[in-house]
């Protein structure tokens, strides 16, 4: 199951011993999770091998969640 901002957009059949790496790469190169994203990035990404991936739309600025982000000055 490939979630984008917490509602279901793709699903994938994987092999049972997939890596979070390569789930990650599959599901974020997914036509429905891109046009999901609307060409924003990806601000996190969480991996549950092999039967998840959340994805939190980022907004474009310095890294979610981090000191500053979507501030400017």
């Amino acid at each position: 199951v490939v979630q984008v901002g917490g509602t279901v957009r793709d699903r994938l059949a994987v092999p049972p011993d997939i890596s979070g790496g390569d789930l990650r790469e599959r599901a974020l190169a997914r036509p429905a999770v891109r046009a999901a994203l609307g060409g924003r990035p990806a601000g996190r990404v969480i991996v549950r091998p092999p039967g998840l991936v959340n994805v939190v739309p980022g907004d474009g600025g310095p890294r979610d969640g981090a000191p500053g982000a979507g501030t400017t000055g």
